[in-house]
Order: C-alpha cells, then structure tokens, then sequence
C-alpha cells in the first residue's frame, strides 16, 4: 500500500503511541461487528419463531430492528476498511486497519514491533522463544500488508460495493440519481472473517503473542434468547 505524502519529521514513540490506541479502537469495533453479525444472523435464522413474530404485533418493532442492525453492521465494516485517501497520515482523523498499516509503513515504526517482540509481556507468558516472536511479528505485519492489498485491488471490489451500498441506502441518500444498490447480504460473513484476520494480525503486531480471543456465538445465543421469549409471550396470550 503506497502513502502518498509522507511527513519530513515524526515522533517515532508518538507513532508506535498512536498505532496501539488505535489497535484497541479496532479491536472494539471488530466485536462490534462480530456481535452485529451474530445477532443479525440469529434473528433472520429463527425459524418458527421469525414466522410466529411476524405473524404477531411484534413484527413493526421486529422489522426496524433487523434493519437497524443491519445498517450499523454495514457502517461498521465499512468504516473499519476506510482508506486513507492520501496526504499526510499523521494529520488523518480516520481509525481503520489501512490507517493502522500506513502508520507501520512509517519509517522505523515497523521495526520497532519487531525488536519489541522478544522480549514482550505476550511472548514470555506464551513460553515463546526471542527468535518465533520476532518472526511471528515479521510475518503478521507481512500478511497484514498483503491482505489489505489485496482487499483494495480485488475485482470486483466487495469493500466498495458496500460502501456504495451505504452511500445510496443509508448516508443521506447521497446518490439520488442512482438505482439503490443490492444489500450484497453475501458479502457479509466474508467481510467479517476479512476483518477477523486483519484484527488477529494487528493484535499480534502490537502485543507480540500469538494468542486471541474471539467470543464467539454469544451474541447469537442472546439474540435466540430474546426471540424465544418473544415468540413465547404472542404463543402464549394472556
């Protein structure tokens, strides 16, 4: 990924700074969208209880709900791809995983994770030696690099798909002229596992341990939870 601009002079520490508290803004948003999808899918897969809420007064509320959910789990992957467009990365008011690479792309910030890694707080608990750390870095900020490359040349381009599928359907309807664009629903869980990667990436980059953790289906098993009780309470009046 080329930048651009770069600065003439930067603060290597601010940087590495910068690069970890943007590490945890896309860790938060990445379960965002990770409980985002789970509920989404719960809800759109209930089965019995999807038809009996339908069938039920529920079925307003229901129906903004999906949609609501929908439309954040769309913003969100979409804002979690968001491109730097250029110039001088260090005045950029994005946080994004191409933001998070062009920071380590700066001269000397890369290198810095690298070194930091065999002797970190991850690698010692996870009884790895100096020399898997650092190599473990070198490679997740190699495949960091290459998955984002890859995301932003891909024909056709489902990172931009959805973001035009934001524009025309949700942001303000900025193209008024065009047609509304298809949900792309199949875009969704292969964006999710995209991010998931960039995430385990970054995550390892920053903290030098192999090791991460996804809660994984318990948003889903809440969301069966709620439509349970409220198939339950319309199966069951009075």
């Amino acid at each position: 990924m080329n930048i651009k601009e770069k600065p003439e002079t930067f603060n290597i520490p601010d940087v590495v700074a910068r690069i970890e508290h943007y590490s945890r803004r896309v860790h938060i948003t990445s379960l965002d969208a990770l409980h985002l999808c789970e509920v989404w899918g719960a809800f759109n897969g209930a089965g019995e209880q999807r038809r009996a809420i339908d069938q039920s007064p529920a079925h307003l509320a229901a129906a903004v709900y999906e949609d609501a959910v929908f439309l954040k789990l769309v913003v969100v992957l979409v804002r979690l791809l968001d491109q730097t467009r250029g110039g001088n990365i260090l005045k950029s008011d994005r946080i994004s995983f191409p933001v998070i690479y062009s920071l380590l792309s700066l001269p000397g910030v890369s290198e810095i994770f690298i070194a930091r890694a065999s002797n970190s707080i991850g690698t010692i608990l996870e009884g790895l030696e100096p020399n898997q750390a650092v190599e473990m870095v070198r490679k997740c900020i190699e495949s960091f690099g290459e998955r984002l490359h890859r995301l932003n040349t891909e024909k056709p381009n489902r990172a931009a798909q959805m973001r035009s599928f934001r524009d025309v359907n949700f942001a303000h309807e900025l193209r008024k002229n065009e047609a509304k664009a298809s949900p792309l629903i199949r875009y969704i869980p292969e964006m999710l596992s995209e991010i998931m990667a960039l995430m385990e990436n970054v995550q390892k980059i920053v903290s030098g341990s192999p090791s991460n953790y996804w809660p994984h289906g318990e948003a889903g098993e809440s969301a069966m939870q709620l439509w349970n009780a409220v198939e339950t309470v319309f199966s069951n009046p009075g």
